[in-house]
């Protein structure tokens, strides 16, 4: 016991208090910028300049005024075959609603070949595909059939593949749209 009260104090240096209470904060603020930056999108690679609000609050954007739905349907959004902006064709896996998966496929190009049970589309870069139609399948969201569509129309598929095998859900064929009317 007289060991423990004749040693000497070791002395350990200790920051103040506030300089390591500083020191937390920038962490932490630092931390916080940085996922931050990491969970934010990244610009599109586009050739635009990006769309920055005016500096006056005014709801201007890049020169035009915002409407009642903003920015949403005046082009600023990717367009084609389920928001697929300009790709010709490809496979997206998406969840189907009930806990599982199912691969869509979706391609835009010119009707190389059609019949009431298929249909063949070729791409501008000159992938083909043929495509099951089936008594579901829906042209022009239904205001169309099969029958109405020819070799040469330029079309979107959108398709369920099952085991390699597509089976077109929807084709919109721009040919049977409807002329628009004036007056």
């Amino acid at each position: 016991m007289d060991d423990l009260i004749t040693s000497p104090e070791r002395r350990t240096r200790r920051l103040p208090r506030s300089i390591t209470a500083i020191a937390v904060a920038l962490g932490l603020t630092l931390g916080a910028a940085g996922i931050a930056a990491a969970a934010s999108p990244s610009p599109a690679p586009s050739g635009k300049a990006p769309a920055v609000a005016g500096a006056s609050g005014d709801g201007e954007r890049m020169g035009r005024k915002l409407g009642h739905r903003g920015d949403k349907h005046r082009g600023d959004k990717p367009r084609g075959p389920r928001g697929m902006g300009r790709a010709l064709h490809g496979e997206v896996v998406v969840g189907d609603g009930k806990g599982g998966f199912r691969t869509v496929a979706f391609q835009r190009g010119e009707v190389t070949a059609v019949s009431a049970t298929a249909i063949t589309v070729k791409s501008a870069d000159g992938f083909s595909r043929s495509y099951a139609l089936t008594a579901t399948t829906k042209v022009n969201r239904g205001r169309a059939t099969v029958g109405d569509i020819r070799t040469g129309h330029r079309v979107a598929v959108r398709a369920v593949v099952v085991d390699g095998r597509a089976t077109a859900q929807g084709i919109r064929d721009v040919a049977l749209r409807p002329a628009k009317t004036t007056g």
